[in-house]
């Protein structure tokens, strides 16, 4: 019997080991899984408010110098610089696997600078005498 005892001890060893490396496997999936999910949302972010904020550009173009607007956006976790310039709005964000530019292309010609900070956040939009749109973000809500 003592043989018998020996070899369900080294069964249920074995399965603990087993267990174990099972556990370790999916614990790592999920945070690889969380993290890809956290890069999505942070990208359809910076999709979403250069896509608003270069529509509104565009928008206060067409309506000639002097029109001035707000919009309120999402601003993601994680930005890394912006750009506008010329016809580009441009958001670059840190993702686990490196950084990305998420950009919009406009008809109008604009400048500024965007919030870098996360959140909501309001922008003002503003067609000028030189034909050119001001962007300009951190304005108090």
């Amino acid at each position: 019997m003592g043989g018998m005892v020996a070899h369900t001890g080294q069964a249920g060893l074995e399965y603990m080991i087993m267990t174990g490396i099972l556990l370790t496997f999916l614990a790592a999936t999920v945070v690889y899984i969380q993290s890809q999910s956290a890069d999505t949302i942070r990208i359809n972010q910076a999709q979403d408010a250069v896509r608003e904020i270069a529509a509104t550009a565009d928008r206060t173009a067409a309506l000639g110098p002097g029109t001035k607007t707000f919009v309120i956006v999402t601003m993601p976790e994680e930005i890394a610089s912006s750009y506008i310039a010329s016809h580009e709005i441009n958001i670059r964000l840190t993702l686990a696997n490196g950084q990305t530019d998420i950009f919009e292309v406009t008809n109008a010609n604009v400048t500024g600078t965007l919030p870098l900070q996360s959140g909501l956040q309001k922008v003002q939009i503003e067609a000028l005498s030189s034909g050119t749109v001001k962007i300009t973000g951190n304005i108090t809500v």
